[in-house]
């Protein structure tokens, strides 16, 4: 049995592969969706980090503004609004994505 031959091209060809599967798709067929899309944090802290520049948190989703129920702020001074998405998903995004910031502090 010949050991297996990895060639540059093969490699190349893999990464590829590799690299375009992992983007993530549209998610709509709406070509104007990536200039309306907000992130969707777990929590309050991430979208307040986001909200002033430190970059580092994960998005659980990414949606059109115009497709979110918002739900409120914590605070009326917080820049990160409380959102569900259509799926169900409950989050914070920050307040600047957003036209309407909704009711502050949260309903009970």
């Amino acid at each position: 049995m010949q050991p297996l031959r990895i060639t540059a091209a093969t490699l190349a060809a893999l990464a590829t592969l590799g690299l375009t599967a992992c983007q993530l798709p549209a998610p709509s067929d709406d070509p104007s969706w990536t200039t309306q899309a907000v992130s969707i944090y777990r929590t309050e802290a991430e979208a307040l980090d986001v909200a002033a520049g430190r970059f580092g948190p994960v998005p659980l989703a990414l949606e059109r503004g115009a497709d979110l129920v918002v739900l409120g702020r914590s605070s009326c001074t917080s820049s990160a609004v409380k959102v569900r998405n259509a799926q169900g998903v409950t989050g914070w995004t920050p307040a600047s994505g957003l036209a309407d910031a909704g009711p502050c502090p949260l309903p009970a």
